[in-house]
């Protein structure tokens, strides 16, 4: 089910980036960019990226992971985290050293097994904790372009969630490339 999600809202983005009005900014520069992030697919939590670029120095954007591992391996299953980057590179658009706010939806999932002694025997039980929060963060990176538009970035960064998480942080971190379109 959240497969089928994560595919349907970025056919959705791709569409209306492909087929949408252009705006009177837009012209030939290529204001659109889809990266794979790779470290944390090794991780065992694969993020697609889209960005949109605003200006020459801003981004924003929409990071998606979701785990493939199992619940006991790894408490976070589902991250949602809309982005902002600001870009300090003179030379090319969007590109150089950025600085970027996020916020995050975070699914977790734990699995706790209790043992406890019972006259004279051992008894086991197996519970299963879920928790959805809303956190903020914010990262640091360098971005790095060709000429035909194929990108490749790295960023380190981190966030908080806030409610009743099972973890109270979340990362962000990446080793990235993507494609401007």
């Amino acid at each position: 089910m959240k497969t089928r999600l994560i595919l349907s809202v970025l056919i959705l983005m791709f569409a209306r980036s492909a087929f949408g009005q252009r705006n009177d900014y837009s012209g030939d520069q290529q204001n659109n960019e889809v990266r794979i992030n790779f470290l944390m697919a090794i991780a065992g939590m694969p993020e697609i990226n889209y960005e949109r670029y605003v200006s020459d120095n801003m981004g924003v954007g929409m990071a998606m992971a979701f785990s493939i591992v199992k619940v006991d391996d790894m408490a976070d299953r589902f991250m949602a985290l809309p982005y902002c980057r600001i870009y300090f590179g003179e030379t090319k658009r969007a590109a150089g050293f950025f600085i970027e706010g996020n916020m995050a939806v975070v699914n977790q999932k734990e699995n706790t097994i209790l043992d406890y002694y019972n006259g004279n025997n051992w008894s086991y039980s197996n519970i299963t904790n879920t928790s959805t929060s809303f956190g903020f963060g914010a990262a640091v990176g360098f971005k790095l372009l060709t000429r035909g538009g194929v990108s490749g970035e790295l960023y380190l960064g981190a966030g908080r969630l806030f409610g009743d998480p099972i973890t109270a942080a979340y990362p962000r971190c990446g080793i990235c490339i993507g494609k401007r379109f």
